[in-house]
């Protein structure tokens, strides 16, 4: 527990520190700021001041919200952060998903058709590079490249899965797959 005289101290420390002067560097990027209307720690008021102190900051101001405004509302928060994403780099920018072979076949094709109004270049390691079938069976569910996958140890899977179209992009780690002349 932090004891209250350091809490105090603090305190008066925070009261007295100028917040407006720190938002000079957002001024010249796109910036959203957003908050729930009923957040009792981050007042309104002082959202409206943040957003109006940066020429170029969208204020979302999220009803019947609190302070945990992305658990409330992720729905609104989605849609404000694609927003963002839209106005700061519009399609100046390439989109490469990495999934760390953490999910499986269902779930990694749905994931796809979820990304794929993002127009991704690939979708790397969607699934466990155990099964050269599976990763077929993805590759042909999705406009997308597949790309995998460093984690491979030899030639002989890739070759597996370049024969059965199962990726678009070889990732190759020359320490995992025995070096440049394996």
């Amino acid at each position: 527990h932090t004891p209250v005289e350091v809490m105090t101290e603090y305190f008066d420390t925070f009261l007295g520190h100028d917040k407006l002067a720190a938002l000079d560097v957002l001024c010249d990027i796109e910036t959203l700021v957003l908050c729930g209307d009923k957040d009792a720690l981050t007042p309104p008021k002082n959202s409206r001041v943040m957003a109006d102190a940066m020429p170029h900051a969208e204020l979302v101001m999220v009803p019947g919200a609190g302070h945990m405004v992305m658990l409330e509302q992720p729905a609104i928060v989605d849609d404000a952060l694609r927003r963002l994403v839209d106005r700061a780099v519009g399609d100046r920018i390439e989109i490469m998903a990495e999934f760390h072979s953490l999910w499986n076949l269902p779930m990694a094709k749905k994931i796809a058709r979820w990304l794929e109004p993002y127009n991704p270049t690939w979708y790397e390691d969607p699934i466990r590079m155990n099964s050269p079938q599976a990763l077929a069976e993805l590759a042909r569910s999705t406009n997308v490249w597949i790309c995998a996958s460093e984690t491979l140890g030899s030639r002989f899977p890739y070759k597996d899965m370049l024969d059965r179209d199962a990726m678009g992009v070889v990732m190759a780690d020359l320490c995992w797959t025995g070096g440049l002349t394996e």
